[in-house]
């Protein structure tokens, strides 16, 4: 029987076109346009390295990363907000402002997870014990309202 339904936003990462930009402008564009979205704001412009395709990346408060590059090749730029940011922003009532905002400035979603936790009298290890012969890994772990 299920108890109760928690759902909310996990990850979300949008794209920027950085393709206009001289390679040098970039830095300095990311970091305004990441300081224009609502309740974030860049925490440290000193750039550090970054992942494949970028070479530079940033943090981001209330937490994330911003990913960009300076090779000319490189035409877009990522903002990521994981987990932890995305469960801060959501709680703090703000998850929609910058989804909005994202929104009407034409940025597209290159990735939106969902997180959904169900309460209910079932145990991992019940369910494993009726599923699919295909499935053949338990992971069970005790969490604040029960076993997940």
């Amino acid at each position: 029987m299920t108890k109760k339904i928690h759902i909310a936003p996990d990850y979300l990462t949008t794209s920027l076109d950085l393709l206009q930009l001289n390679p040098s402008e970039r830095h300095r564009e990311a970091v305004n346009w990441c300081n224009n979205v609502p309740h974030l704001k860049v925490k440290n412009e000193t750039p550090t390295g970054g992942r494949a395709p970028y070479n530079a990346s940033f943090t981001i408060l209330p937490g994330g990363r911003f990913f960009y590059s300076d090779k000319i090749a490189v035409r877009t730029a990522t903002l990521e907000l994981e987990g932890k940011p995305c469960q801060r922003l959501w709680a703090d009532g703000h998850f929609a402002d910058v989804v909005q905002h994202l929104q009407d400035y034409g940025k597209r979603f290159t990735r939106f997870d969902v997180a959904v936790d169900i309460e209910t009298d079932t145990t991992p290890a019940a369910f494993a014990a009726v599923r699919s012969s295909r499935f053949e890994t338990l992971g069970a772990f005790d969490s604040a309202t029960g076993q997940t």
